[in-house]
């Protein structure tokens, strides 16, 4: 969440609204590169120690509950995890030969991972790796972007 936040908070929709530098231009690509792979552990590979299907207790529910959150059927999170999956492939991990870079667009994961959370963060707060853990996701995505927002008016 924070990286995106960090990466939301230097476009205006299709455009980057400060400064393009080398620098802020290359923070902000990492930023949007490392918010990929680290939704990729929460909901795409299943291996993942951090992948839902291994921590949530009852499957099922978290699954519909999900799905509920976006609106969607498995068709259509199946359809969006390989928009994901396909930046992260061919662009983050190896740079094949596609023409263009499409970056996925981050609502879904930005939701799904609201939603994780607050599936998670009550029975989990309480465990010593998890001190200092927001308790309130949405809250402090909408404080990393403020954060950036200044660095980025501001230049530093």
């Amino acid at each position: 969440m924070r990286n995106l936040a960090y990466f939301r908070a230097a476009w205006d929709g299709e455009r980057f609204v400060y400064t393009p530098t080398e620098f802020n231009k290359t923070v902000n690509g990492n930023f949007i590169d490392i918010c990929v792979l680290e939704w990729c552990k929460l909901f795409g590979e299943h291996k993942e120690s951090h992948h839902w299907k291994n921590i949530v207790k009852n499957k099922a529910v978290f699954k519909s509950g999900l799905l509920n959150c976006l609106e969607t059927d498995c068709k259509g999170l199946d359809g969006y995890w390989n928009k994901v999956r396909v930046y992260r492939d061919r662009f983050i991990a190896h740079l094949d030969s596609d023409p263009m870079m499409q970056i996925p667009k981050m609502d879904w994961a930005y939701k799904s991972t609201l939603y994780y959370f607050e599936e998670i963060i009550e029975e989990y707060q309480t465990g010593p790796m998890y001190q200092g853990v927001p308790t309130d996701l949405g809250l402090y995505y909408r404080d990393r972007s403020k954060e950036a927002q200044a660095f980025y008016k501001n230049g530093t």
